[in-house]
């Protein structure tokens, strides 16, 4: 199965403001805050080996004040984790790049 790219640097920075807009609130309604997703990462989408789809990211880690954190191996480094949840509302077709 193909994985597909809803976003990463090179593409968000060709993607016009009110499809940003939609992009948010898509993951927003899977429970991801895009404001701790890095820049320069990349959201997929595929279908696991479950046959369930989900979507992976990388995301900061935050304290219990919201704020990111250093990485504890890596002082000069933001803390971040994979993450993936599934899919519950397809994107449109439109959004995505094949990987």
């Amino acid at each position: 199965m193909a994985d597909w790219i809803v976003t990463n640097a090179e593409l968000w920075k060709k993607t016009p403001e009110v499809r940003r807009g939609e992009i948010r609130a898509w993951l927003r309604m899977h429970g991801i805050d895009s404001t701790l997703v890095p820049l320069d990462s990349e959201i997929l989408i595929h279908e696991n080996s479950e046959g369930i789809w989900v979507i992976d990211f990388t995301e900061y880690r935050t304290d219990a004040h919201g704020r990111i954190m250093v990485d504890p191996d890596e002082p000069d480094q933001a803390y971040v984790q994979e993450r993936t949840v599934p899919v519950d509302l397809d994107p449109p077709l439109y959004w995505l790049t094949e990987k």
